[in-house]
């Protein structure tokens, strides 16, 4: 499970709320080391991600569920990387989720995440990232929420 950090592609998102990839696309990056030419869907287990999506309703947060963008150029995104990816129905966008899903499909193992946005790459109010003095509740929220999960997940017991 991967606890992470995202920039907002929708308005609706704001500084501290969570998403939960239902996939993560991706255009080029470390990917092209294990799937040379292919287009390999980034899914994440489906099983885990609804645990998480239950332990964070039962700790009274509402994720947003949607398709991400991982993008390996360090906050390189630019105003025609937001529109192409956002008219494709994209909420938000993060480093490493297409990387870690893609690696569970291909070496058998589950893999989801709980993201945090920290900014917003559509909502100038919010542009700017987050501290971590302001960031830190919701981590704490969000490392519970995982750590929940762990300790009851099915797998976590075999």
């Amino acid at each position: 499970m991967r606890l992470g950090t995202a920039g907002a592609m929708i308005k609706r998102l704001k500084v501290g709320d969570f998403v939960i990839p239902t996939g993560a696309a991706y255009e080029h990056g470390s990917l092209k080391n294990y799937i040379p030419k292919l287009g390999f869907p980034a899914i994440p287990d489906i099983e885990l991600s609804s645990a998480i999506i239950r332990e964070s309703i039962k700790k009274n947060v509402l994720p947003v569920i949607g398709l991400i963008v991982s993008s390996d150029a360090f906050y390189a995104e630019d105003p025609a990387f937001v529109k192409r990816w956002v008219k494709l129905g994209v909420i938000s966008v993060e480093m490493e989720c297409a990387t870690l899903y893609t690696l569970g499909l291909l070496r058998g193992f589950k893999a989801a995440s709980l993201l945090i946005i920290t900014n917003s790459l559509v909502d100038p109010a919010q542009s700017q990232f987050a501290s971590a003095e302001i960031l830190r509740p919701y981590i704490d929220k969000a490392a519970k929420i995982l750590l929940d999960v762990a300790v009851t997940f099915p797998e976590a017991h075999k």
